[in-house]
């Protein structure tokens, strides 16, 4: 009888160590949330104070009151309800959370070219929807990630466009959908844009087809990504010929791509590119 009582006494051990554990974890994760909820208290107010101090026009409604007031923050953080969206078109299941209109894409363009960095949080939290839905997702490339922990690949901007803005404004959206959400995952900068490849806003479907294709895989990405699912993320997806682009360029080298997600979904405009910088904003 020794041997067993000691062998119910170890494995009883074992447990109050795994529950002391547990329990250990779950006061940290409370306490993590107690000391963000204070943070955003404070944040708020700061804001409130600023808004007094230094009125400002909001981007979504032009109300002047923060530069994204409560309304028009609680649209672009999902508060219409409006379900995340399945779109076709990229060559993989691809989802959005939403289409590219009104606060959102107010919000959206500000952040990509008036300098609105501010704007990163309530867009990368609304990015978290399409990723979570991407693990709920049972079809093809999905029920192929089992235990597999997924790599996302942001869609490259532009050497010029980073320079202007001054961040990779599709990075920093998944750093903060990341935190936002429980969506386990790692992220590699693999993709490049080649030498002569221009914006898509005011190009025709061919003209997009051929500039999309512009795109390279980083060497010293390769060995990293193969073995591993890939989830590609962009801000804005159209017609997917950016997508289709990026996951035929990966495949050519090895890398097996699952998924899609992006912030909005947009309708193509056949139109000339002044034209469409003055309704949707986009420049080229």
């Amino acid at each position: 009888m020794g041997p067993i009582r000691s062998f119910s006494a170890a494995s009883a051990a074992s447990a109050a160590s795994a529950a002391s554990a547990a329990s250990a974890a779950s006061a940290a994760s409370a306490a993590a949330k107690r000391r963000a909820a204070r943070w955003a208290a404070v944040r708020e107010l700061g804001l409130d104070l600023a808004a007094l101090l230094w009125p400002a026009t909001c981007v979504g409604c032009g109300v002047v009151d923060r530069e994204l007031c409560a309304a028009c923050t609680r649209v672009v953080l999902g508060g219409d309800a409006a379900p995340v969206r399945r779109v076709d078109g990229a060559g993989v299941p691809c989802y959005a959370a939403t289409a590219y209109a009104g606060p959102t894409r107010a919000a959206l363009l500000a952040y990509k070219h008036g300098g609105a960095f501010g704007f990163v949080r309530p867009l990368g939290r609304r990015l978290s929807g399409p990723l979570e839905r991407v693990l709920a997702d049972d079809s093809g490339g999905m029920r192929r990630l089992a235990d597999r922990i997924p790599v996302l690949v942001s869609l490259p901007s532009r050497s010029q466009g980073v320079r202007e803005r001054g961040w990779k404004h599709v990075d920093e959206l998944v750093k903060v959908a990341l935190r936002a959400s429980d969506f386990p995952a790692a992220r590699c900068s693999a993709l490049r844009a080649l030498r002569h490849r221009t914006g898509q806003v005011g190009l025709d479907a061919v003209g997009r087809e051929r500039n999309a294709r512009l795109i390279a895989v980083r060497r010293r990405a390769v060995r990293r990504l193969r073995g591993r699912p890939v989830i590609l993320v962009d801000d804005i997806v159209t017609t997917g010929a950016s997508l289709r682009a990026a996951v035929a360029a990966l495949e050519a080298v090895g890398v097996e791509v699952v998924a899609a997600v992006a912030l909005c979904t947009a309708l193509r405009r056949d139109m000339p590119q002044k034209t469409e910088w003055n309704l949707t904003g986009e420049k080229g």
